[in-house]
């Protein structure tokens, strides 16, 4: 008699504007959002490597007067039970444990979920009175044969308030100061999720920290958090990453001349603009990353779309072209004194090649330290799902990169 959905009610929504589970009728009538009073986004908001999640999970019906949704949610992603005639949202499990769920399904009163766990990559577990019972350990045995990081998630007061950081140390690591790495997501609405990477576990078994920031921007802590980035791409995403380092250095978690910043998307925006506004970075390295807005506007295949949604703005006006070369990381090239490696996608038509060759070029004219390493038939996200020698080549450059301007750390693997 129902159908369930997730949407939002906002034409062509800012980034700010969750997405929430809704039902109407099939005779017809007004929809109704259920999950209105939430203020977190209904879907897989928060990502791990390690946890394929499915973009398209639930809604799923277990009787008539309920549905099972995931929600993203600080920092993590959570089954919740949705009543429609309450209208109460509630998670099945404890909103404290690290769980990064995927799939999810219901029948016969039983619910099963695939999730990260504790750090773990994917599970099934079944979910049984406010917690999960696992059901397999074929998932994750791989990792029974590495030095797996040792995580712990940290509040760090910033600019905008207190941030999310999910730091990983080498197993056994005595808490004095490490060379570490600070990785910026995607999205910029993307979030740091419970268990890092590959990344992260190649790092860390080579000595390293590794810090993963929620930032103002990210999803999965609510609207506010994300408008407080808006338009401000340089801005407040910039102070946010300083703060996190500052306060790691502070807690003499991490060496402050060994420090090293990496992301993929917006986050290979980020490292770019970091390292040309701050020194504080002993050496970069930028994935698939934006170095001119304006030319990212035409160039992507949906530029025109997400800068709008983003704030961005477009250049069809000479304040839009200001305001779009203001923040691009382009317009730093001559303050970058970083070694910066560029790691680029070939076939990447979110972040055209042709957008980082430009900081490339000015950077080797200038006669900086920089590399660009191009993977031909490659797309946006070569680093899950590129083909494996292609993503060996990619991690073993990483590690080099920061070996040689941080120095490999003593007793790293």
């Amino acid at each position: 008699t129902r159908v369930a959905f997730i949407g939002t009610d906002v034409p062509d929504p800012p980034d700010h504007v969750l997405t929430a589970l809704w039902v109407v009728p099939v005779a017809g009538g007004r929809p109704r959002n259920l999950t209105a009073e939430l203020d977190r986004s209904i879907y897989n908001g928060a990502w791990a490597d390690l946890v394929m999640a499915e973009d398209d999970v639930g809604p799923v019906w277990t009787n008539d007067d309920e549905l099972l949704v995931m929600v993203g949610t600080n920092g993590r992603n959570l089954p919740y039970r949705v009543g429609l005639s309450n209208g109460k949202a509630e998670p099945l499990v404890d909103p404290s444990e690290p769980i990064v769920g995927a799939g999810m399904a219901a029948a016969s009163g039983r619910v099963a979920l695939s999730a990260g766990v504790d750090h773990h990559a994917a599970e099934l577990y079944a979910v049984e009175g406010g917690g999960l019972r696992a059901l397999t350990r074929n998932g994750s045995a791989w990792q029974r044969r590495l030095p797996n990081p040792e995580w712990e998630e940290l509040w760090i007061d910033g600019p905008g308030g207190p941030m999310q950081v999910w730091l990983g140390s080498p197993a056994g690591a005595r808490r004095s100061p490490r060379p570490l790495v600070l990785m910026i997501h995607g999205g910029p609405t993307g979030a740091h999720g419970p268990g890092g990477s590959l990344d992260s576990t190649m790092l860390t078994a080579a000595g390293y920290r590794v810090a993963r920031p929620n930032i103002r921007g990210s999803d999965t802590f609510g609207s506010k958090w994300i408008a407080g980035l808006g338009g401000r791409w340089g801005k407040v995403d910039a102070e946010d990453a300083v703060a996190v380092i500052d306060a790691l250095v502070e807690r003499r978690l991490a060496s402050p001349r060994r420090l090293g910043v990496m992301g993929l998307s917006y986050g290979g925006f980020l490292t770019q603009w970091l390292v040309g506004v701050t020194d504080r970075f002993a050496a970069a390295v930028s994935e698939n990353g934006v170095a001119n807005q304006a030319s990212t506007w035409a160039n992507s295949y949906f530029g025109v779309h997400f800068h709008r949604r983003a704030g961005l703005g477009d250049p069809l006006t000479e304040q839009g072209m200001r305001r779009l070369w203001a923040s691009s990381p382009l317009r730093n090239a001559s303050r970058i004194h970083t070694p910066l490696l560029i790691l680029q996608a070939e076939e990447d038509r979110n972040c055209p090649a042709a957008d980082n060759e430009q900081l490339f070029t000015a950077l080797k004219v200038l006669g900086r330290e920089t590399e660009y390493i191009l993977y031909p038939e490659e797309h946006h996200e070569l680093k899950n799902y590129g083909r494996p020698d292609r993503r060996i080549d990619r991690m073993e450059r990483i590690l080099a990169w920061f070996d040689r301007w941080l120095g490999r750390p003593s007793g790293g693997g």
